[in-house]
């Protein structure tokens, strides 16, 4: 797996962060396209994020970068091991930024976006979890690259403490 993962804020500056700052972090992988190797990625995100969001949080920001990565690997690339998905992580200043492209066709994302999965369907869901959980969703023309957006509540620390305002 090529790996590259920027330092915390912290380390990337040589001190500590600045007062009323909120702790971060950055991911940027490139994967096998396989189940597996998303599910060690979605993982670890879940580990960085456990140690610096509310529990709500977490679970939303895990369920975007699970929905992102599944369908770059399942639709995107066919779960293929020989093919490849990038994806940035960055959580920073009470935004989590995700990016995710594979090398696959893409996809008519027009047409899927105001589509509704039926109730008894199993798969069909993505959008409407993206429409629900994100800020903004931003495909290329092409639709095989995404870029999520998701503001996350002002003051969410190791401890929980919540403003309740959004940022």
């Amino acid at each position: 797996m090529t790996e590259r993962t920027a330092a915390p804020a912290a380390e990337r500056t040589g001190g500590p962060a600045a007062p009323g700052s909120q702790p971060g972090f950055e991911m940027r992988r490139e994967i096998p396209a396989t189940l597996e190797a998303a599910e060690e990625l979605i993982a670890e995100f879940n580990r960085q994020c456990k140690a610096l969001l509310d529990r709500k949080s977490c679970f939303g920001a895990e369920l975007l970068v699970r929905e992102a990565l599944t369908n770059a690997v399942a639709h995107g690339s066919h779960c293929d091991a020989g093919q490849r998905v990038r994806c940035c992580l960055r959580l920073k200043r009470g935004r989590l930024l995700i990016a995710v492209e594979d090398y696959g066709c893409g996809f008519d994302w027009r047409a899927a976006w105001d589509s509704q999965a039926a109730l008894p369907d199993c798969s069909g869901r993505g959008i409407e979890i993206l429409r629900k959980y994100a800020t903004s969703v931003r495909y290329n023309d092409r639709g095989n690259s995404v870029v999520i957006v998701k503001r996350l509540l002002q003051g969410v620390t190791v401890q929980g403490a919540i403003k309740e305002k959004q940022s």
